[in-house]
């Protein structure tokens, strides 16, 4: 096995991604459990599946564990994915606190990753308004 497929059967064994911090703190609360893993999915299944159609097959892999990523933490459950998270609730102050967390735990180019994984998803959100503009 070459060095390249020994690291990548590394990054296998971890699908979310390694978090710097546990998930287990929430980063956000909105309205109780409106951030709270469903067993179903959430219709903004649809929006986070428009978005990674949208993307060259070699980044859907990243972008959905960064998605990942984010969700676990806003929610404080590693049971989290990016299907399952209802990203049509956010608003501007709890983008802000993604953003800050992502800035402290990650290196500037994995946070700037997953900002753009952010701002893809809540597009399609507005695309298929499930929030407005001003949301």
């Amino acid at each position: 096995m070459t060095d390249g497929e020994q690291e990548n059967s590394e990054n296998d064994s971890e699908p979310f991604g390694e978090l710097k911090s546990p998930p287990s703190a929430p980063l956000l609360t909105i309205e109780g459990s409106a951030l709270a893993v469903r067993d179903g999915c959430s219709t903004d299944a649809n929006a986070v599946t428009n978005y990674l159609l949208g993307l060259a097959e070699g980044s859907r892999r990243t972008m959905v564990q960064s998605l990942n990523r984010i969700a676990q933490k806003a929610t404080g459950s590693d049971k989290a994915n990016a299907m399952k998270f209802n990203w049509s609730v956010l608003e501007y102050s709890h983008t802000n606190l993604i953003r800050a967390w992502l800035a402290s735990e990650f290196a500037p180019a994995t946070a700037n990753k997953s900002l753009a994984a952010l701002k893809g998803v809540l597009k399609e959100c507005w695309r298929l308004r499930y929030m407005t503009a001003e949301e």
